[in-house]
């Protein structure tokens, strides 16, 4: 029992009653139990607002109407705060926390057979020295360079060694050896474009393909993937 200016207050806990008793009630809202419906959530920009439940020391629910709930630190990656505050005759403050997490993608990647033979004939579908063979060269060096990336090929060696020697296999030998000459003037353009973009920009501009190599480089393993192509393909051919 509590004497404050005069005046008689008994603190009782959550939920609790005094019987015979004419003084006001204050209630200990630190005694509930407070509960998330949600703890952790995938951040994504936008405000977290878990939903709260409250029960009494007799275990129910107790109404919304006797407390406020506020959030704080809610958006960013990291610990934030719920605050359960009493209302009324409920007095005290409850704070719960929760997680809001950078989600971890996973991809599913599946080796795609058709775009590596896709981008092989590109290779093919030209002579050294005819007009039109420098464009259709650099058309054959960012198909590859892109495909590099998407198959991730210094992860996927193995996957992208079984394709080529499949596609490979299926070549005439003319068509081989036009392949092993197309292909040994890519690579001088693709190592030109790691060492100095600018050097084969025109040929790249006019060729249609300067953006789509400018954002293949944009990938911090570009290069690792390029020099796996490059491994299996010389490996063979």
């Amino acid at each position: 029992m509590i004497i404050v200016l005069g005046m008689l207050f008994t603190v009782v806990g959550c939920g609790s009653k005094e019987k015979g008793t004419t003084a006001d009630n204050v209630v200990d809202f630190t005694s509930c139990k407070v509960s998330l419906v949600k703890d952790s959530f995938n951040y994504d920009g936008k405000e977290k607002k878990p939903e709260v439940t409250v029960e009494d020391q007799n275990g129910s629910l107790l109404d919304p109407s006797h407390y406020s709930v506020s959030y704080k630190n809610n958006v960013k990656v990291g610990e934030a705060q719920v605050i359960v505050t009493g209302k009324g005759n409920y007095k005290g403050t409850i704070t719960k926390t929760f997680e809001i997490i950078k989600e971890k993608k996973t991809v599913s990647y599946v080796f795609d057979k058709k775009a590596l033979s896709t981008a092989l004939n590109d290779v093919l579908d030209y002579e050294e020295g005819d007009s039109g063979s420098s464009l259709k060269r650099a058309i054959a060096g960012a198909t590859l360079l892109k495909y590099a990336n998407k198959c991730e090929a210094s992860t996927n060696k193995s996957e992208l060694q079984t394709a080529f020697k499949e596609w490979y296999a299926t070549l005439s030998k003319s068509n081989k050896k036009t392949f092993k000459s197309n292909f040994d003037s890519v690579e001088d353009l693709v190592d030109d474009i790691f060492k100095d973009i600018n050097k084969v920009k025109g040929q790249l501009e006019d060729a249609g393909v300067y953006d789509d190599v400018k954002t293949a480089l944009k990938n911090k393993n570009a290069k690792k993937h390029w020099q796996a192509l490059e491994d299996v393909i010389d490996k063979f051919v």
